[in-house]
């Protein structure tokens, strides 16, 4: 099964994790992860939280309406992604590269290493102008405008549903 976890970019348009996803045979489930370590961030307000949950909500009516799977859960992602994994065994996980405060990126390498003790598979796609892991800046430039002349992908017109996994929503 493959799993597109949502973190900040919670649209169907220009979804490159949700693209790949969805374009092999196997199930596709779409993942929103309420994170309570977020919730303890300095920039983060209780209102950012409810308009992240909001918005979270909403991508869910959307993908449940073109026919897709979305489980909308609570608690740190390798526990959450360790309880799906156990149910329907996971072979990729797609992303967006997210660039925030040191926290995420903590949780990122937990997430990595958490795939390669599974044998899991991340691919993670690039959101922005930061182009990760360079040995020095005299190609970022190139790189960075390759990425923001990409063209825009369309959001889907439907979406498989799971064959054995149905859409929740446990986030309070």
């Amino acid at each position: 099964m493959r799993v597109v976890w949502f973190k900040r970019d919670l649209r169907l348009a220009d979804h490159a994790p949700l693209v790949e996803a969805y374009g092999a045979e196997d199930d596709v489930l779409c993942l929103y992860i309420d994170e309570p370590e977020r919730a303890n961030q300095p920039d983060v307000s209780a209102l950012h939280l409810a308009w992240d949950l909001a918005n979270a909500r909403s991508l869910a009516r959307s993908i449940n309406e073109l026919g897709g799977t979305v489980q909308l859960v609570t608690g740190e992602p390798t526990e959450v992604l360790s309880a799906i994994h156990q149910k329907c065994p996971i072979t990729c996980l797609y992303s967006h590269q997210e660039t925030g405060l040191m926290w995420s990126w903590e949780r990122d390498k937990r997430v990595q290493r958490w795939c390669d003790v599974n044998g899991i598979v991340w691919h993670q796609c690039p959101s922005n102008g930061v182009v990760r892991a360079l040995l020095n800046r005299d190609r970022w430039n190139t790189l960075r405008n390759r990425r923001m002349v990409m063209p825009v992908l369309e959001a889907p017109g439907s979406l498989p549903a799971h064959s054995s996994l149905d859409s929740v929503d446990s986030v309070s």
